[in-house]
This record gives structure tokens, C-alpha cells and sequence, in this order.
């Protein structure tokens, strides 16, 4: 009789022992699942990522909330009254309308803007006549890039582009150089007459610049040919006056 209670007794702290296992094992494997069906925190971006994001979208959002689409500057045949031709000796000296201005959107290319100074060096030795050659570009354009993307640095450009645009005068030949630089021929005007175009320009890109938020500014040199000398020679010296500019 005592030892069947023993017994008894025995088996049912093995059972007690393998339910409370048996338990506790159950309460682990939920623990487990509920761990796993838990959503995982994400990594947040640096903060410096984000606060570039965040300028590039406020950038696009300026742009492209201004009152006239933006279009990337496209090559566009020279002026009319600037086309490379001959020079004609029967030809009147060239009128200018400087009241009428340019489409904001005619940009010449690299190509028409080169062949243009050659057509000018020939009518200003068979006519004569006052001319000014302007050289501009947008400062410090590569940082912009690196730290904002090629997309808004380009946006940049043809916006700048515009702006110079519509300060231009339809006679005058106005020519995206690449690499955020501009080429303006201003026909019958010397340096001294050159310097309210300039002005203007630099007062409305800027403008403009700063209202985007950004840090970049329009670094400007302009020229007019050397006595008996080529319009080609007038480039060359705005493009160092430029330098000069850009390093000051």
C-alpha cells in the first residue's frame, strides 16, 4: 500500500513537471512569432541626405511654379540680321529696335555663337559701327551638382538662361556656351553704353538666384573690339575680364 502511494505520488510530479514545461515552451514559441510578425524600424536617411533632398524638391518646385515654363536652352539659328553672310556694300547701316526684346526662349549654340563673331569681324571692317561682346557664367554651378544632381543644376541654367533672355534686345545674338556660361553680341553698342545691359542682368539673375535659395551668383566681362581689331579679339578679352571677376 505505501509503496503504490509512493508511486502515485512519483508520477504525478513527473506529469506537474512536463505540463509546466510543456507550458512554458508554448509561451516562448508565442513570444518568438509575436517578434517576428513585428514591423521593423527602417534606418532614417542621414541628415544631411534629406536636407539636400529637401533643397533639391524646394529648387524643382520654385522653377517650375514660375509663371513661364522653363525649357532647357535649345540650339536656335542666329538672328536674322546676325546670319553669317557676305557682306553686301550696297548694304544700309543695321537699325536697331532697342525697345522690342528677345524671345526668352531663342538661345543660340555653341556653333552659331562662333561663327556669328567671324560674320561681325567682317561687317565691322566693311562698315563699321560700335559692338560689345559679353561674357557670363554662373558661379560656383559644379558644387550645386555635385550636391543637388545634374537634373537641378541644369534647371538652373536654363532658368538663368531665360532671365538673360528677356533682358536682350531681339537684334542682339544671346548664345548658351555649356557649362552654365552665355554669350551676348550687343550690336551698336560700345563698353561705356554696354554697362545698364550689364546691370540688368546682373541684377535680375541675382535676384532670382537668391530668391531660389541658392548661394551662386552671375560673374560677368564684357569688351568691345581694339581699334582695327577682330570681335573675336573683344571675346577673348571679356572671357579673361570674366576670370578676373569671378575670382574677385
Amino acid at each position: 500500500m505505501l509503496l503504490a502511494v509512493l508511486g502515485l505520488a512519483v508520477l504525478t510530479n513527473v506529469a506537474l513537471v512536463g505540463v509546466i514545461q510543456y507550458q512554458n515552451v508554448r509561451r516562448r514559441r508565442a513570444r518568438s512569432l509575436a517578434r517576428a510578425e513585428r514591423p521593423q524600424p527602417t534606418r532614417p536617411m542621414p541628415e544631411a541626405d534629406d536636407e539636400d533632398a529637401r533643397a533639391a524638391a524646394a529648387i524643382e518646385a520654385f522653377i517650375s511654379g514660375d509663371a513661364v515654363q522653363v525649357q532647357p536652352p535649345a540650339p536656335a539659328a542666329a538672328p536674322r540680321e546676325l546670319a553669317h553672310r557676305a557682306p553686301d556694300v550696297q548694304e544700309a547701316p543695321r537699325q536697331v529696335d532697342r525697345r522690342r526684346r528677345r524671345d526668352p526662349a531663342s538661345l543660340a549654340d555653341l556653333e552659331t555663337w562662333e561663327r556669328t563673331l567671324g560674320a561681325e569681324s567682317e561687317r565691322a571692317a566693311r562698315f563699321g559701327g560700335s559692338i560689345t561682346v559679353v561674357i557670363a557664367e554662373i558661379s560656383r554651378l559644379d558644387g550645386l551638382a555635385d550636391r543637388l544632381g545634374q537634373g537641378v543644376a541644369d534647371q538652373v541654367v536654363a532658368e538663368v538662361g531665360r532671365q538673360m533672355a528677356s533682358e536682350t534686345r531681339a537684334a542682339d545674338l544671346i548664345a548658351a556656351l555649356g557649362g552654365g556660361r552665355f554669350g551676348v553680341l550687343l550690336v551698336e553698342t560700345d563698353e561705356n553704353n554696354a554697362v545698364g545691359y550689364i546691370n540688368r542682368v546682373r541684377s535680375v539673375v541675382d535676384g532670382w538666384l537668391q530668391n531660389a535659395g541658392l548661394t551662386l551668383s552671375l560673374s560677368i566681362g564684357w569688351a568691345s573690339p581694339p581699334e582695327g581689331g577682330q570681335v573675336a579679339a573683344a571675346a577673348a578679352i571679356a572671357q579673361q575680364r570674366l576670370r578676373d571677376a569671378a575670382r574677385g
